[in-house]
């Protein structure tokens, strides 16, 4: 007779549970997984069309400067953030929410770009990364570029999409969400040109 899978909980916090699952093997004995429960996540990447210099108009994309401890830096990221209970079912509500929150600005069309599991190896958590497009400050908004939260987003940052690819290459930026979304944008943004 084969043994049955068994979860253990060893923590449970205000934002992640951790918890042991032993999977018996085919060969006999347990393999043990450590699992992180964490929330789901959305990330946006934000685009709006510049001129400069009256020349073409260059699409730049607005990212947020914020402390991460647990890696010991400030990172340069998308907005992003946790989708709440009542957004599970429609994370894009997050997303446009996120956005508001973290910069000041809303969007008038968004497009779903993918869902991703950032650490499958041991954590529950998916992040669904859309691409808001028509973007405008928010009425009521103290001012465009300012986080709700200051304690949280130290800067928020409008630059040339271009310019966000050269800094990912670079190593400037290093979050995971923030490369998969620019690199998909640009992407969809060369795929249309060769279109038209």
């Amino acid at each position: 007779m084969q043994e049955q899978s068994s979860s253990e909980e060893l923590f449970r916090g205000k934002l992640i549970n951790l918890r042991v699952l032993s999977i018996p093997q085919p060969d006999g004995g347990t393999k043990r997984f450590e699992i992180v429960e964490h929330p789901d996540a959305v990330a946006v990447v934000a685009l709006r069309y510049v001129s400069v210099n009256d020349s073409d108009a260059v699409p730049y994309v607005v990212l947020v400067h914020q402390e991460r401890p647990a890696i010991q830096k400030k990172t340069w990221e998308l907005p992003a953030g946790l989708v709440e209970a009542n957004e599970r079912d429609t994370p894009e509500i997050a997303a446009a929410r996120e956005l508001r929150e973290e910069t000041g600005y809303l969007a008038d069309e968004w497009r779903y770009l993918i869902r991703e599991y950032p650490s499958a190896g041991f954590s529950t958590e998916a992040i669904t990364i859309y691409l808001a497009m028509q973007v405008h400050p928010a009425p009521g908004a103290a001012t465009a570029d300012t986080p709700e939260d200051p304690t949280e987003i130290a800067e928020v940052r409008w630059i040339p999409l271009n310019e966000a690819l050269a800094r990912c290459h670079s190593g400037e930026i290093e979050d995971g969400k923030t490369l998969l979304g620019l690199c998909l944008v640009q992407n969809m943004l060369m795929n249309e040109k060769t279109v038209h």
